[in-house]
Formats: C-alpha cells, structure tokens, sequence
C-alpha cells in the first residue's frame, strides 16, 4: 500500500524498467484509489495499490482506527 496515485505510477514505472512481471497494468477499482500487479520470479503476485479509504501513518501503517 503507498499513499498516492503518483507513488503506483512511479513503482510501476521502475519495476517495468527492471523486467520485473506485470500482471495487470495500472488502473481504477470500481471503488476508487488505483493499482497494478506484478510478479516475482518465483510466480508470486504483488499488488501495489493506492486506496482512499486506508490513510498511511508516517511509517507506511494502515491507520485502521483513531488512538483513544
């Protein structure tokens, strides 16, 4: 998970450049943010996605509540 639509751009870009696998190029979800799959060389699918609905903490955290 990133915190922008550029970041997914950017990875995109530079995993391309690299040779790496690409499943499903960038795009929009039917519920908004933005994403793409890749795959490593052992066949396992990553997504790298920008989601609206789930903020990033400074450390890159899914923040899935507010601290009481």
């Amino acid at each position: 998970m990133v915190d922008s639509k550029q970041k997914v751009i950017e990875l995109y870009g530079l995993m391309k450049s690299r040779g790496v696998k690409i499943i499903k190029e960038p795009q929009v979800p039917p519920i908004g943010g933005y994403y793409f799959l890749m795959a490593d060389v052992e066949g396992n699918v990553w997504e790298v996605a920008y989601n609206l609905f789930m903020p990033l903490d400074a450390d890159g955290n899914v923040i899935t509540h507010k601290p009481i």
